[in-house]
């Protein structure tokens, strides 16, 4: 389990016992979430922070450009195509992050830092959208 996904399990936990975690309460309130075990509803609430929500619209015509596009458009980059930069030191954590986009939507909530990127990118992400600092 990562740092990330650890606090995400600790949050889930305090919340829940902050509810209370009493069968009244934990049938008003939070009837499907939080099961008879404690530790079920938190494991439910962190996959449902683990799924991707992708929103924002992504625009770009070509990827790999490396900031040469048009100002209109993204810095967008197949998966490959950003590991390989990543691979090469073409980007590191000090340049910026990025956002891993599905169907021309990007997931602002799951940021891509290129020291961790193998472990970050989704399986169903078919791009990365690049911004440097």
């Amino acid at each position: 389990m990562t740092r990330r996904e650890e606090l995400h399990y600790m949050m889930a936990l305090a919340a829940a016992y902050k509810a209370g975690w009493d069968d009244s309460t934990r049938r008003s309130c939070y009837p499907t979430a939080f099961p008879e075990n404690k530790d079920e509803g938190a494991k439910k609430y962190l996959e449902e922070l683990r799924k991707p929500k992708y929103t924002r619209k992504v625009k770009f015509s070509e990827t790999n450009r490396y900031g040469c596009g048009p100002e209109s458009e993204d810095d967008v980059y197949t998966v490959e195509e950003f590991l390989e930069h990543v691979d090469e030191y073409n980007f590191v954590d000090y340049d910026g992050h990025g956002y891993p986009v599905k169907d021309g939507l990007a997931d602002e909530t799951i940021c891509i830092l290129p020291s961790e990127a193998r472990r970050t990118i989704p399986k169903d992400a078919t791009h990365i959208i690049w911004f440097n600092k």
